[in-house]
Order: structure tokens, then C-alpha cells, then sequence
């Protein structure tokens, strides 16, 4: 037996180097093909929201909000609402000369390490400016943990404020709905993990034993890289999703029939959002293991 090919009745069971590099790349495509149509696709219900925020009297919602968070019970937790209404719509590029500048004076006579510290921060800090952004110009909302407040700007983004009224619920008011909404945090390391075993994890032939754990465990995610995604991304789904609930619950107390249908809308069309994540990640991934599978198998078919 070779070295570096295994065979089972002088069959090898490996694909060419080229087969392999081929099926990855084209598997690869295939996940960065099915991520750019969830882009495009999350388009439409992002047009969806901001035109049930048209129109709406602008007063209203702040009373409404207000209402909302007073009846809530989460003045007692301290949390806030940050309306960005009237502030002036930002640039993002002069924040990002203003971070840019601050970098360059910073890096003059540090040591390696010190630099890499000081770049991670200014990215750290250009991805919240970015975000922040987004929110006083009212194409994003959000609860910010960290100061237990609701950002958003009501006149363009206000019937969100209903539905990050509810992840204050969730922090606040719920140690496990705290937990799960930590827990987010893990697809940032989780996804690229899978991603990378599937990537370079190549299948077995039918009679391959796995050798150990690491290599039963690797084949495992390979094989179902795509569940695995999906079941990593629930903690996600389910917490969005309970906000919302607690979103619709405080809109029916506090807004007209009107207002609160729009809010039930538009806190739907958020959710899809979410949900076509989810389901692009997880398609994207079993589309890479099956894609570069075909073209593997069929070298190894073509070498045999």
C-alpha cells in the first residue's frame, strides 16, 4: 500500500490534487452564490420595513414607546430609549479618516505586539461606527447591552423600537433569555469552524474506518455541516423571535389598531430576515460538501 494513496482492490480511493482543488473552489462558489442571493433576496423585506415606517406620526410613536417602556417595567432596570431624530444624518468616510488618523498616531514606536493590539481596537471601532451609522440614519435599531438602552431613530426605524424594547425584556427580565441571547455570539466562531472542516475535510470511501476521535468528529461536521449550521444559528431564530413576541404584546397595549398592525408587520418581515440567514448559511454549506463531492467522486471513477 502507498504511502500517500490508500486503495481497496487496487482501486484507489483518493481524487486527483486538481479534482480536489477544482470541487473546493467551485464548492466554495457555490456557498458565496448562495450568500449573495440571501443578500439580494433580503432586500425585499428591508424595502417592506421602510415603507410601513413611512408616514406615521411621529409624536405618536414617541408616546407609544414611552408607554411601552414605562408598562414593561423596564424604567426599574434603567433602560433607555436614544432617539436619533434630529440628529444630522452621518458620513461614514469622515469617520473613518477621523479612526484612520487616530491609528497612524498611535502605531509611532510600539512594538509588534502593541500594534496588533491597537489595530484590533481601531477595527473594533470603525465596525461600531459603521453600525452607529446605520442607526442615526435610520436603516438599523438596536439594544445596546452594554448601556441597557434602545438606539434607534423613530421617525425612520420607529416601529422597531417595539421589537428592541422586547430584547430589553429578554436581558433583563429573563435569566435564560439572557443566556440564549449571549449564546449569539458563538455563530461568529462556530460558522467559519464548520465552514473549514467541511472545506478541507474530504469524504471517506464506504469501508474507511475513522483512525480516532478527531478524525470521527471532522467527519461528522463534513457529513452534516449543513444541520450543524442551522443548530447553531437557533439560538438566534429563537430569541429574535421572543422579542418580537414581547414587541407585538407591548404594541397592542399601548397603539392604535392601525399602528400596531404595522408593527406586527414589520417585525415579521424583520424576522425573515433572520430566517433566510439561517437558511443560506446552512444550504450554502451542504451545497459546498455535495459540490466538491461530485466532482471528487467522479475523478476518483475516472481514475479507477
Amino acid at each position: 500500500m502507498s504511502k500517500t494513496m490508500r486503495t481497496s482492490n487496487n482501486k484507489s480511493t483518493y481524487p486527483s490534487l486538481s479534482a480536489t482543488v477544482t470541487g473546493t473552489a467551485l464548492g466554495c462558489a457555490s456557498y458565496l452564490g448562495i450568500s449573495t442571493a440571501k443578500t439580494v433576496t433580503n432586500k425585499i423585506p428591508t424595502a417592506l420595513i421602510r415603507k410601513l415606517n413611512r408616514n406615521n406620526n411621529l409624536e405618536t410613536l414617541r408616546l407609544n414607546l414611552s408607554k411601552a417602556l414605562n408598562i414593561s417595567g423596564l424604567k426599574q432596570h434603567n433602560v433607555k430609549i436614544n432617539d436619533y431624530t434630529s440628529k444630522a444624518p452621518r458620513d461614514i468616510n469622515v469617520y473613518k479618516e477621523n479612526i484612520r488618523l487616530k491609528l497612524k498616531a498611535s502605531l509611532k514606536d510600539k512594538n509588534i505586539f502593541q500594534k496588533l493590539k491597537i489595530y484590533q481596537q481601531y477595527c473594533k471601532e470603525l465596525v461600531i461606527a459603521i453600525f452607529m451609522t446605520k442607526v442615526v440614519n435610520g436603516e438599523q435599531a438596536c439594544f445596546d447591552v452594554k448601556k441597557n438602552s434602545v438606539h434607534l431613530n423613530i421617525q425612520k426605524r420607529g416601529l422597531a423600537g417595539f421589537h428592541e424594547l422586547g430584547h430589553a425584556i429578554n436581558y433583563n427580565k429573563s435569566k435564560i433569555w439572557r443566556i440564549i441571547r449571549k449564546s449569539k455570539k458563538n455563530k461568529k466562531y462556530t460558522i467559519p469552524i464548520l465552514a473549514l472542516t467541511a472545506i478541507l475535510k474530504s469524504k471517506k470511501a464506504d469501508n474507511e474506518t475513522p483512525k480516532n476521535f478527531v478524525d470521527s468528529t471532522t467527519a461528522f461536521i463534513r457529513n452534516n455541516v449543513g444541520k450543524l449550521a442551522f443548530l447553531f444559528m437557533m439560538p438566534t431564530l429563537c430569541e429574535e423571535a421572543k422579542a418580537s413576541l414581547n414587541g407585538n404584546k407591548l404594541a397592542k397595549l399601548t397603539c392604535s389598531k392601525e399602528l400596531y398592525k404595522k408593527v406586527l408587520k414589520s417585525n415579521f418581515f424583520a424576522g425573515s430576515t433572520y430566517l433566510q440567514c439561517a437558511l443560506a448559511t446552512s444550504i450554502g454549506l451542504w451545497a459546498l460538501v455535495k459540490v466538491k463531492d461530485s466532482i471528487t467522486e467522479a475523478s476518483i471513477r475516472n481514475h479507477n
